[in-house]
């Protein structure tokens, strides 16, 4: 059951990627649908359930919702999402030491965010594949670092020697919310995804003992933000 049920949604994310490569400028204005399927909130359950994590504000863990029962739980967020009731949880923000001595925060969603966010993902992401340079290779899938620095070796061996390091500071916290959306919607028409990713955006966070609305950036810790920062950073891949 379980390969059946990759299958059928690789399937639809080929689909998907094949119809957003053979048209650039098309945009997507039918997707809602394909996120309340239960076999891509499924996918998205195992991936989360894989990177584990620690529960959000709620205190729900993994091990909760097996208990409780995971078809059950999905089941339930189906019937959210179609009936349109689905509203984003606070965020719950801690902090966690940097190399250089520094604090990185992290927003750590509830259980239920982090699979309808998945869902999102497995969907959305297939179409803004087909847009990424082929020398991107942060947060996408299928690459690595090890890509990265074969990548490297190849350019080496054919003459180059410069390198040119740069680094965006505080870059997941900074991203403009405006622009981000604006982004998005060059290939997402779908307006309740787009109110999904706005409303992921303005997540109330909880800090010590406040709770803050985000004006600005996309929490890391987020399952659907390293996409996000791609799709903002490729207008730059670009112009680079």
């Amino acid at each position: 059951m379980l390969q059946c049920t990759l299958e059928k949604v690789r399937v639809l994310q080929d689909k998907l990627h094949q119809a957003a490569k053979k048209d650039q400028n098309r945009r997507f204005g039918i997707l809602y649908d394909k996120v309340c399927q239960i076999e891509v909130l499924w996918i998205s359950w195992l991936r989360v359930q894989k990177n584990k994590g620690v529960p959000g504000v709620d205190g729900r863990t993994i091990l909760a919702i097996k208990e409780y029962g995971v078809m059950k739980f999905l089941t339930e967020i189906q019937s959210e999402l179609l009936n349109k009731k689905y509203k984003p949880s606070t965020i719950k923000r801690v902090y966690i030491k940097k190399s250089n001595g520094k604090l990185r925060p992290l927003g750590i969603p509830i259980v239920k965010d982090r699979i309808i966010q998945g869902a999102v993902k497995l969907i959305i992401e297939p179409i803004f594949e087909s847009n990424f340079l082929e020398g991107s290779y942060g947060f996408r899938p299928r690459r690595s670092p090890k890509d990265a620095i074969s990548a490297v070796r190849k350019w080496v061996t054919y003459g180059y020697s410069t390198v040119i390091d740069a680094d965006i500071s505080s870059y997941f916290d900074t991203i403009n919310h405006e622009i981000l959306v604006s982004l998005v919607k060059r290939r997402i028409s779908d307006k309740w995804i787009i109110r999904m990713i706005k409303g992921w955006l303005n997540q109330a966070i909880f800090k010590q003992d406040e709770t803050v609305l985000a004006n600005k950036g996309t929490a890391q810790g987020s399952v659907i933000s390293p996409l996000l920062a791609n799709i903002y950073l490729h207008s730059l891949d670009k112009y680079w």
